[in-house]
């Protein structure tokens, strides 16, 4: 297998620099080529680190090569361009994505009892690690629509669970549920930021926010503020880009120009992700990239 940069050191690098200056790294799924295109014209108007993250549904219609080589290409273009595999739950996936260059992971084992989460965790940090590949571990459950619960708390990030699990594990960043689900909210989300401020106090590695779309901009810069370090957006994306393919569709109904569709669908989206790459303070980081 062909070796890869030492994406680990990189992103720890570029972490670090985010705590320092109090940023936060933005992380935006997208599924196809278009979506991809737009965080990367983002990126670059912006002067920004992002993670390209592939999401879920993409990388399992699509597999993990077909989205490892588009997010090759994304790096290519833009230095402080990380592609990024979101919310995989198998350690066969992991493994997939390392071996076909993958520069970071996320295994989403908050699903499972604590120490099933645990053991799947490492094992997929012991095989990322030996290739440079960065780590994104989950505890508490960021869940979204189907989650609803009587016990909402039961979703939660367990503080006294949070030490164990990153020194078991080694995971390099950790996503933590604290009132942020995926998708829409039918409600603005209500955080708990003195639950964040626990978790926080207890570790020194990069903590992620999921479920950034419908979060409150003066949310998001508290919990910016209080240690987040990473925030995934993917449902304002695709929401943007459909709604741009209708727009150009009934202007257009009869077009067979699909270059012209789509890129003209991914202008709001566009600028839909300049304005979260500002809302993270990450406009003008990527200089900030240092290499190893």
């Amino acid at each position: 297998m062909e070796k890869h940069p030492d994406y680990r050191q990189l992103i720890k690098n570029l972490f670090t620099q985010a705590e320092s200056l109090e940023f936060a790294l933005p992380a935006f799924n997208y599924n196809d080529q278009w979506e991809l295109e737009a965080i990367i014209q983002a990126a670059k108007a912006e002067n920004a680190p992002v993670l390209i993250a592939a999401s879920a549904a993409a990388y399992r219609a699509l597999g993990v090569e077909m989205m490892e080589v588009l997010g090759r290409m994304a790096m290519r273009q833009q230095a402080a361009v990380f592609s990024h595999l979101d919310h995989a739950r198998q350690f066969e996936e992991c493994k997939a994505a390392v071996d076909a260059g993958f520069a970071s992971i996320m295994i989403d084992g908050s699903s499972l009892p604590f120490e099933e989460n645990i053991s799947i965790t490492r094992q997929v940090v012991d095989y990322a690690h030996a290739h440079g590949v960065f780590v994104e571990g989950e505890l508490g459950r960021i869940g979204g629509w189907g989650d609803e619960t009587d016990h909402p708390d039961q979703l939660l990030v367990q503080v006294e669970e949070v030490v164990r699990f990153i020194v078991d594990t080694g995971v390099d960043s950790l996503a933590i549920a604290i009132g942020n689900a995926h998708g829409f909210y039918q409600a603005a989300p209500q955080l708990d930021f003195d639950l964040l401020r626990q978790v926080k106090a207890l570790t020194s590695i990069p903590l992620v926010l999921h479920g950034g779309t419908g979060i409150l901009q003066e949310d998001l810069k508290k919990v910016i503020r209080l240690g987040i370090r990473k925030v995934n957006i993917g449902t304002m994306i695709h929401y943007r880009y459909t709604q741009g393919l209708k727009a150009v569709l009934e202007k257009n109904p009869e077009t067979t120009d699909v270059i012209h569709l789509f890129s003209s669908a991914i202008i709001p989206v566009v600028d839909t992700i300049r304005e979260a790459i500002r809302a993270c303070n990450a406009s003008g980081r990527a200089k900030l990239l240092q290499k190893v």
